[in-house]
């Protein structure tokens, strides 16, 4: 028997992203079931299916994978936990390398679930075969539009981050709201269930080596082979930025996460001592999860800590400026060059300084004008690392923020928007479409730019 952490060749997580013939373990003619919705998605995605069911007596499905006239490279179970175990050996019988295993009912249930979970994770071992799940999702490759979930894709749009995951939502109702809310392209998703087999360091290993994989966003319950992760967490971080939010960090919460995926939560204080000497960022929560996603796939990490801030309030200004000095930020000093430019519009009354207030300018000039003549200005100046931009849109008060945008676009400088008022949607979905990050407070971009510029310095030590 081999060793169940040596990957086969490539990857096991290659093969099932390049799987062409799929069984689906468990199909059925019920348009409600779980079987009927994933058989019907791999035919609109051209794959060759081989639906088994040995319940369903058409010429279409095959009573068992033993039946089926050719090579399988890739099976997708949905049958019950009782018979999981016969199922894994006509896989083996078959030639059955990988499989994916949407069944629920195993160590996330309790004792005797945890026990046939065991027993599954024998049998694997015992036949090399390759395992995502159980209690599973499935994954997706947006770019490809190959998903052995039952939630239709089709409308994603692909990009840079790819995420993987011990919860179903991600793969879901998450995935479709950073996607198509958010403005945030996807590449591939992973839902790794209990990882029974597959774990966060095998997604690792698979998304380094992935070209279109620019930023990896985990969510974590278990750790899985810790010693294997850390090792493998080091090898990533200097190529590529990978972002951790986890559950179970509270005592009180560790037995949600029992019953959750079965997961064993392990020491907190440890797993953060990990994190940090491998250069990875954890996050709190998934707002922090979208909004740190989010700088990575539309900003490079800023290649010093001094930023220009332009704002058309000083309050907002001063609750900004906190939060980036909390973070390791710093307000940059403008040169000579940049002040000179900046008086040609900034009236005498008004302050030239950092942060910039724009509000006198912009009521004699028009907002959008002023706006967009201070970022190009602020763009040239060899102090500034990164602007921030503080937008304001109200119903009395409206612009059109084309002039805003074209000056953006011409930045050499990474750049930043929080946009405020209560029409501020349109505007914010233009600025996400045309490529910049827009959030919804200063404070917020802070704790991004914090992170990114934590990044980067751990970049340039390796």
């Amino acid at each position: 028997m081999t060793s169940h952490k040596s990957p086969l060749v490539p990857s096991a997580f290659h093969d099932m992203f390049n799987a062409q013939n799929i069984a689906v373990i468990g199909a059925s003619e019920n348009p409600s079931k779980l079987g009927f919705r994933i058989v019907q998605n791999l035919i609109t995605q051209k794959k060759v299916v081989f639906p088994v069911n040995p319940h369903v007596s058409t010429t279409q499905v095959y009573p068992s994978v033993k039946d089926v006239p050719e090579k399988v490279d890739l099976a997708v179970i949905i049958v019950p936990p009782s018979v999981i175990l016969e199922i894994i050996d006509e896989c083996a019988i078959k030639g059955i390398r990988c499989v994916a295993i949407i069944t629920e009912g195993f160590r996330e249930t309790g004792p005797e679930g945890a026990e046939l979970q065991e027993k599954l994770k024998q049998k694997l071992q015992q036949y090399d075969i390759r395992a995502i799940g159980p209690n599973t999702m499935g994954f997706h490759d947006v770019f490809t539009s190959f998903s052995i979930c039952f939630l239709d894709v089709s409308d994603l749009q692909p990009g840079k981050v790819s995420i993987s995951s011990q919860t179903g939502v991600l793969a879901g109702a998450f995935l479709k709201y950073i996607n198509l809310s958010e403005h945030i392209g996807v590449n591939k998703v992973i839902d790794l269930g209990n990882m029974i087999d597959l774990d966060h360091a095998d997604v690792l290993e698979f998304l380094l080596t992935d070209e279109k994989t620019q930023v990896i966003a985990l969510h974590m319950e278990g750790l899985g082979d810790g010693p294997h992760f850390s090792r493998t967490l080091a090898q990533v971080t200097p190529h590529k930025p990978v972002i951790i939010v986890k559950g179970g960090v509270m005592p009180e919460t560790r037995r949600v996460v029992e019953s959750h995926t079965g997961s064993l939560v392990g020491d907190s204080l440890l797993f953060e001592k990990i994190l940090k000497q491998a250069g990875a960022l954890q996050v709190a929560n998934f707002e922090e999860f979208v909004n740190l996603i989010k700088g990575f796939c539309f900003m490079p990490p800023p290649k010093g800590n001094k930023v220009a801030l332009i704002s058309g309030s000083g309050g907002t200004a001063v609750i900004t400026i906190d939060a980036l000095l909390k973070n390791g930020l710093h307000l940059a000093q403008f040169s000579e060059n940049t002040l000179q430019q900046l008086k040609k519009f900034i009236p005498e009354h008004g302050k030239i300084q950092n942060p910039v207030d724009i509000w006198p300018a912009g009521v004699t000039f028009g907002l959008p004008q002023i706006y967009a003549e201070t970022i190009s200005i602020l763009d040239q100046d060899p102090n500034v690392d990164v602007i921030i931009t503080l937008l304001f849109r109200i119903r009395d008060f409206q612009y059109d923020p084309t002039p805003i945008i074209e000056a953006a676009k011409h930045c050499l400088k990474p750049i930043f928007f929080a946009t405020m008022g209560h029409i501020v949607f349109e505007m914010r979905n233009e600025l996400e479409r045309n490529g910049f990050p827009t959030y919804t407070y200063g404070s917020q971009i802070a704790r991004v730019l914090g992170s990114m510029w934590q990044y980067q310095q751990f970049c340039q030590k390796t």
